[in-house]
């Protein structure tokens, strides 16, 4: 044991001493170097160092640094990157509508440069946002604009992957099932050709998860059963998480002895790394299935234990959740100014919160509480209240429905017009490019027509040639043709002066 810690205590510091090294060399570009381009990477690097290492003083330093060099030759990559900084500066600090205010910039100035790494980051940025604060649906449409940015040739499949994770997340927490099926089982298809196990059992989680809500529970455990046949590797809880799941399975099952075996070892592995949220969901399962037992004793003992430590790790949420199961559980039993107690602290934390559903039960149960004790007056009055929530929360969603159509227009035209001008774009690089095969085609045209000519004068001048020599040959042969001619000729005349002539012959011979 000795050793191994011995050993990784080695290991951490040589990883110091490697980082420290690293961001003095760093250091010593900004120093030495002239090269402007060169120092705004570097002072990147810092910045973002700085920034993980939680030295936010520095990591600003650096940044502003870098700023005042891009300010010097400003170019739409640059302020992207800067725009991009500022908006997770008001991301850690919580100012979430900041925070949007700047990556949406970062984005738009990303896009002007073409650079498709920044825009997947800042829209990327302004998904989780919306997700934290649980609006799904902008969060879906920014999943949606990454997902359609990272398509072509230069396809990060890793990231598409995570993309599709995500649309699988928002669209199972609004309970689109059908969507987020399909978004996790095509996540689930990219993580098995990227090799990211990791990732593929938490989207086979997911899909189990989904499977258990619409209760098709043979699905859900053929995707658990996968995570444990293939040896998948479990990220933090996962583990905790699946047997929580198992469990809820169970219980809806009404297999008894399967979910107590599965509730108290996920207990066992919750406590054991300190999950105290899953353990939250256990003891509710647990609780629950006491309460269809019939098992009031054992149920009120469940939802007073996970109270306890709702209230002892600060998870509000819980507290409000447990407060009201608490309120209903009371009720049932016609403890009523219990329910009474406990339904009001619920309805406190979400009012603060804002949470409008679990808001409308409370008061449904405070109404009925109320109604049980004889207290009509609060009961209507209640029941008002009840009312006037829900018309409001109508007018809310109208109004919310109506700026989220006049913002998915406008996303929706700002889209069409980056598309029409990256459509007038194509159709220029396309013009250009029939531009230049047209000059290359009249170049090659030239090119042949040329060559065919210097080929035809060349054929010109050996013919040209060629019928000199025959006409030279033609003389030789005429000439000595002539000579032929006459030397039979001139032969022709010695033979006749060397002769007797016929009237000689006559004289001489006689004819007897």
């Amino acid at each position: 044991m000795m050793k191994h810690f011995i050993s990784l205590f080695f290991l951490f510091c040589t990883s110091l001493i490697h980082a420290e090294s690293k961001v003095d060399s760093l250091k010593r570009i900004i120093n030495e170097s002239n090269n402007d381009s060169l120092k705004i990477e570097v002072l990147n690097q810092l910045s973002i160092h700085y920034e993980f290492s939680s030295d936010l003083e520095n990591a600003a330093k650096y940044h502003n640094q870098r700023v005042l060099l891009l300010q010097k030759s400003p170019n739409p990559k640059g302020l992207g990157d800067i725009y991009n900084y500022i908006g997770r500066q008001h991301y850690y600090k919580q100012v979430y509508d900041s925070a949007i205010f700047y990556f949406e910039k970062s984005a738009g100035y990303f896009e002007k440069a073409n650079f498709k790494k920044g825009i997947i980051s800042a829209r990327n940025n302004i998904a989780a946002i919306y997700s934290e604060l649980g609006d799904y649906k902008k969060s879906i449409r920014q999943h949606h604009k990454l997902a359609a940015l990272n398509t072509g040739k230069n396809m990060d499949r890793s990231l598409l992957a995570s993309s599709y994770s995500n649309l699988g997340y928002c669209y199972m927490e609004t309970s689109h099932n059908d969507s987020a099926l399909f978004y996790f089982t095509m996540a689930a298809k990219l993580n098995k050709l990227t090799s990211d196990f990791a990732s593929l059992a938490s989207n086979y989680y997911n899909l189990a998860t989904i499977n258990t809500n619409l209760k098709f529970y043979d699905k859900a455990f053929y995707f658990l059963e996968e995570i444990k046949k293939n040896q998948l590797p479990l990220k933090t809880n996962l583990e905790n998480l699946i047997l929580c799941l198992k469990s809820t399975i169970y219980r809806n099952l009404k297999k008894s002895d399967s979910l107590f075996k599965y509730v108290l070892l996920a207990k066992q592995k919750c406590r054991a790394s300190n999950d105290n949220l899953t353990l939250l969901s256990v003891i509710s399962n647990e609780a629950a299935y006491y309460q269809e037992l019939k098992n009031y004793g054992l149920a009120e003992n469940c939802l007073k234990e996970g109270l306890r430590l709702s209230e002892e790790i600060g998870s509000q949420p819980f507290v409000a959740r447990y407060s009201s199961e608490m309120g209903g559980f009371y009720s049932s039993q016609n403890k009523n100014n219990e329910a009474i107690s406990y339904f009001e602290k619920a309805l406190k934390i979400e009012k603060e919160n804002g949470n409008s559903t679990p808001i409308i039960n409370i008061l449904k149960g405070l109404a009925t509480a109320h109604s049980k004790l004889g207290n009509f007056e609060m009961s209507t009055k209640l029941l008002d209240s009840l009312i006037r929530y829900t018309e409001t929360i109508n007018s809310l969603s109208i109004f919310k429905a109506t700026k989220e159509l006049e913002e998915q227009y406008l996303s929706e035209k700002k889209d069409a017009q980056i598309k029409l001008q990256e459509k007038d774009i194509e159709e220029k690089k396309k013009q250009n490019q029939r531009q230049q095969y047209a000059l290359w085609l009249g170049a090659l045209v030239i090119a042949i027509m040329t060559l065919l000519a210097y080929l035809a004068f060349k054929n010109y001048q050996k013919s040209k040639k060629q019928n000199l020599i025959i006409e030279q040959q033609k003389s030789v042969v005429e000439e000595k043709q002539k000579e032929i001619i006459a030397s039979i000729k001139y032969a022709k005349r010695i033979q006749q002066s060397l002769l007797p002539t016929k009237a000689y012959l006559d004289k001489k011979i006689k004819p007897n």
